[in-house]
């Protein structure tokens, strides 16, 4: 996805790891599919998108492409 403002065009994709406290096993089942749902609710609102998501036992990975203005550490609240 291309985002365009009047002087240019860009495509800026960030690749993100998450990892528990200390890699402790995420659970799978119930867990990471409920975890799944909350990151496709929250990109709409924070005006990016989900490019991959690849979820391991101990960590996860995404891939999300937005505008510069978001910043991969912001956190809402």
């Amino acid at each position: 996805m291309y985002h365009s403002n009047d002087p240019c065009v860009l495509l800026l994709n960030s690749h993100l790891v998450w990892c528990p406290k200390r890699r402790r096993k995420m659970g799978g089942g119930r867990r990471t599919t409920r975890l799944e749902e909350l990151m496709r609710e929250t990109a709409p609102e924070l005006e990016c998108e989900m490019v991959a998501l690849e979820m391991m036992p101990d960590h996860l990975h995404l891939v999300v492409s937005a505008t510069p203005q978001i910043e991969a550490q912001r956190t809402r609240g």
